[in-house]
């Protein structure tokens, strides 16, 4: 005859189980502040790596990659993070640490000296995470500083952009550039692809400004004047890979190209993901003499995620699917239009101070669902920095950016 459940011992158990990973993860020295909820990828405590632990905060979860996808909640983080067997006494010991009590109506499982023995290898564990972290921000500062030294060396070596291929490729895409914008040419431009080297040409160089106003980097357009739109097609000759034709070098995180400043004190901001869309709206205006051009700057944000910021979670999108390796048709989960806090984000892109109206230039052409989240995301963004300024959308037709807006209008004419 089975015995019948003892419902304290299954309260202490989900006791446990209830355990943040998050606090777990801090115990080991691997702190998670500032994240609310979603899924995110660090640096395993125990096996290393960069991001091969991926951890749901909202379903209180873990996997482990490099330990062939080894996962579960507080109770089997615990076991893989302190290597505690998994069998009956590793679970009553792994109960014991996360809920700090005795298993109810039985003895406790640690000894005073195997408690001493574990509170000093968590130490020692979180110490090492520590002097890790340390040593990894280290490398990529020094990393993010000589790249943005090579990036200053290539904006140095290019010139002015009147009468070069650079020229040509905004006519072709129906836009010029006025002669404040941060943008200029060079004829042998190197193409990496990691250790790769596969391509030299030309290219438009266009320079970005960090938000302390010092040169962060670069934007690297590689043109090719026979393809419909003037970019440099570009494929990884191993994989068959297509390669973006526009490259960023530098620390360009937060920074902007500045495509056109006023003379007058700076009264309203224009401000986009792509060059070639900003530079639309700044040459539409221009044609049709409009006064929204007095006391108006253009800026390039060079990335939808530059523009909006980190998201505080994710929600299912209404129509695209990913199907699991149990043949489970799911809703992916992209990011929503909230945002995290000021203390968690990245510094925002540096905007006047003296800007009453901000215009955000929303694009047609990518996924709309998730387009337009980030774009709300970004209006928020703005507002919560800009207290003094208005701040609106602006969209292109679905399906298209300004440019392309601009392209078919050159052509319909």
């Amino acid at each position: 005859m089975s015995r019948a459940p003892d419902p304290d011992f299954a309260d202490w158990v989900a006791k446990a189980r209830a355990v943040p990973i998050r606090d777990v993860l801090a115990k080991h020295g691997a702190s998670l502040a500032g994240k609310a909820s979603g899924e995110i990828n660090i640096r395993c405590p125990r096996c290393g790596g960069r991001d091969r632990l991926g951890v749901n905060l909202t379903k209180n979860v873990y996997v482990c990659g490099h330990s062939g996808g080894v996962g579960g909640d507080a109770i089997a983080l615990t076991m893989h993070l302190e290597e505690i067997a998994d069998d009956a006494r590793g679970f009553l010991e792994v109960c014991e640490i996360l809920t700090g009590e005795a298993p109810p109506k039985r003895k406790t499982v640690l000894s005073e000296e195997e408690k001493r023995a574990r509170a000093e290898r968590v130490a020692q564990q979180a110490k090492r995470r520590a002097e890790q972290d340390t040593e990894a921000r280290a490398i990529e500062k020094q990393f993010r500083e000589d790249e943005r030294r090579r990036a200053r060396r290539i904006w140095d070596a290019a010139g002015p952009i009147a009468g070069t291929w650079a020229e040509a490729y905004l006519a072709k895409r129906a836009i010029f550039a006025p002669p404040s914008a941060h943008l200029r040419f060079s004829s042998q431009v190197k193409y990496w692809h990691g250790t790769k080297l596969l391509h030299i040409g030309p290219a438009i160089i266009a320079g970005v400004i960090r938000p302390d106003g010092k040169f962060g980097g670069i934007e690297q357009t590689f043109i090719d004047l026979e393809k419909p739109k003037g970019k440099a097609q570009l494929v990884d000759p191993e994989t068959g890979e297509i390669l973006p034709a526009k490259k960023s070098r530098g620390s360009v995180g937060s920074g902007s190209i500045l495509l056109s400043r006023p003379l007058a004190p700076v009264r309203r901001v224009v401000i986009g993901e792509g060059t070639e869309t900003v530079l639309s709206a700044f040459c539409s205006l221009f044609e049709q003499r409009s006064p929204l051009l007095e006391g108006c700057e253009f800026r390039a944000a060079l990335s939808l995620g530059n523009l909006a910021g980190k998201a505080a979670g994710r929600v299912p999108h209404p129509e695209k699917t990913v199907t699991d390796t149990l043949g489970r048709v799911r809703k992916i989960r992209v990011s929503d239009d909230e945002l995290v806090p000021v203390k968690d984000d990245a510094p925002i892109i540096a905007l006047p101070p003296s800007m009453e109206e901000l215009i955000l230039i929303g694009d047609g052409d990518s996924d709309p669902f998730e387009t337009r989240l980030a774009m709300a995301r970004a209006a928020k963004r703005f507002a919560r920095a800009y207290l003094q300024a208005v701040i609106r959308l602006v969209w292109a037709r679905d399906g298209l950016d300004l440019n392309d807006e601009r392209m078919a209008r050159e052509i319909d004419a």
